[in-house]
């Protein structure tokens, strides 16, 4: 085979690449477009929502698992079309849309919740994390969920990939965190201190409380990240007033190791001792 001839089959197979790609493209869209617009959407509503039987009252339907996804897509499609198109449709097909867009917004609430924003936070998914801050978010959507009909509750209940399971485990994962924040707290209460005072030797119950405040997330709690989280730590001030008089006290030290240097170096040049007995009783005051 020739340097021409292996060319051109190679523009050949380029050619078909391309065209197999935009065939596949086109069959793949060939639904968005047939029901795309104002026309497309009422098209939709007629033949697949409302010829089909869906009504408010058996989206959930254990009988027909394919009501909500049709549901679903019609939502899609509105929400594509122009506010003109929107204020264009039918009378009919208007009533039709927002009866089950009503009927449907609480459970798809819920199941968008455990599906996509519970899930991605459990799973540290794209930077996402579990707070304990999350709590409220976390109750409101539960009490969703038991707000819901019997046929919508069995309808999140068994979500694909087991999703509902995401409740369980957000509230575990919740308790976890509890433990941790409150041992944390104990941390910070039992900062060693002598006569009330911070000295020298709480440096290890100080450090012992950082561990503590580590340990909850496994990263830095007192990163700009956490902020919203540090009031939830209710003697979180104490721990850096213990913090800043510990750094008072190294800085105490310094001074004092300083002096008696410069006290021992006078010595070593002959100077009279008695010239720095005031300097050492400072000393021993600090």
């Amino acid at each position: 085979m020739t340097t021409t001839t292996k060319k051109s089959l190679i523009a050949i197979l380029m050619l078909v690449f391309v065209f197999v790609c935009c065939f596949t493209a086109i069959g793949a869209s060939a639904d968005d477009l047939e029901f795309a617009g104002k026309a497309g959407f009422e098209k939709y509503v007629t033949e697949q929502i409302k010829d089909a039987g869906i009504t408010a009252d058996n989206i959930f339907s254990a009988a027909h698992p394919d009501y909500a996804k049709k549901v679903h897509k019609a939502i899609d499609l509105y929400t594509a079309l122009g506010n003109d198109d929107k204020a264009a449709l039918s009378a009919d097909v208007k009533a039709t849309y927002e009866a089950i867009q009503k009927a449907s917004a609480e459970p798809f609430a819920v199941e968008s919740y455990v599906v996509s924003i519970l899930y991605d936070k459990l799973n540290n998914y794209d930077g996402e994390r579990f707070y304990l801050s999350d709590e409220a978010t976390l109750d409101t959507y539960y009490a969703k969920y038991e707000g819901l009909t019997a046929e919508a509750k069995a309808w999140v209940e068994n979500l694909p990939e087991n999703a509902f399971d995401n409740f369980a485990k957000a509230y575990a994962r919740l308790a976890e965190l509890k433990a941790k924040l409150q041992a944390a707290i104990d941390a910070i209460d039992a900062i060693v201190e002598y006569n009330n005072e911070i000295v020298l030797a709480s440096e290890d119950s100080i450090d012992a409380a950082f561990d503590a405040m580590y340990d909850i997330y496994d990263t830095d709690f007192l990163a700009d990240e956490f902020a919203e989280e540090w009031a939830l730590v209710t003697n979180l001030d104490d721990y850096h007033d213990a913090v800043e008089a510990l750094a008072n006290q190294y800085a105490k030290a310094a001074a004092v190791e300083e002096t008696i240097a410069n006290v021992y170096a006078s010595v070593e040049e002959g100077v009279v001792y008695y010239t720095k007995l005031a300097d050492i009783e400072d000393a021993r005051a600090d």
